[in-house]
C-alpha cells in the first residue's frame, strides 16, 4: 500500500475501530453512570440538593453519596462536576462525608483513612457544620481546588455525586 493511501486511510479506521467504543455506555455501568477503574465503582453527578436529599436520591438509585479513598479518585469525583463552578460555597459539590456520633463517617459505611480538608477544616462547630463538600472550582478557590469543606446539611449545593459499585 503506498505512503498517501495509507495517510488517507489510517485516520478513518482509528476513528472507526475508538468511536463505537468510546460512544457506548460502559455496560459495567447503568446508563446515567460513569465508571472508575480504579475503584471499579459507577458514579452518577445530580444536581440542586442539599445533603439528605442528595443522598436519598442516590439510594433510591442503589447508591450513595461518594466515598472517597485516595487521591484519584478524589481527582475524578471533582473532574466529573467541575464544569460551571464558580467562586461559591454552595456551588460545590456533596460528597459522602457526614458527622455522626462524634466522628466523620462516609454514608456508605466505609473507612475514612483518606481525609482532604481545607486549611482550617474540619470546623469546631461539628454539629452545626456536619456535612462535607468537595471545591471542584475550575480556578483555584482559596488554594483548596479539589479539598473538603464542612458546612451546614440544609445549604442546596449545585452538585453531588453518588457511587455505587460495578457490574461485573
Amino acid at each position: 500500500m503506498n505512503r498517501a493511501l495509507l495517510l488517507a486511510v489510517l485516520p478513518v479506521l482509528t476513528l472507526a475501530y475508538v468511536l463505537p467504543s468510546s460512544l457506548d455506555d460502559d455496560p459495567r455501568c447503568d446508563s446515567d453512570w460513569t465508571y472508575f477503574d480504579v475503584t471499579s465503582s459507577c458514579y452518577y453527578v445530580g444536581s440542586e440538593n442539599n445533603f439528605d436529599s442528595a443522598q436519598a436520591d442516590c439510594a433510591s438509585i442503589g447508591g450513595n453519596l461518594t466515598s472517597i479513598h485516595n487521591g484519584f479518585e478524589n481527582n475524578f469525583v471533582a473532574s466529573l462536576t467541575e464544569i460551571g463552578a464558580k467562586e461559591s460555597t454552595d456551588d460545590m459539590t456533596w460528597i459522602g462525608l457526614r458527622y455522626v456520633a462524634n466522628k466523620w463517617t462516609w454514608t456508605d459505611g466505609s473507612d475514612t483513612s483518606y481525609l482532604n480538608w481545607m486549611k482550617g477544616r474540619p470546623q469546631k462547630d461539628t454539629n452545626k457544620y456536619a456535612c462535607v463538600q468537595a471545591s471542584i472550582l475550575q480556578d483555584d478557590y482559596k488554594g483548596a481546588k479539589t479539598q473538603w469543606n464542612d458546612v451546614e446539611c440544609n445549604i442546596k449545593m449545585r452538585k453531588y455525586v453518588c457511587k455505587k459499585p460495578a457490574k461485573f
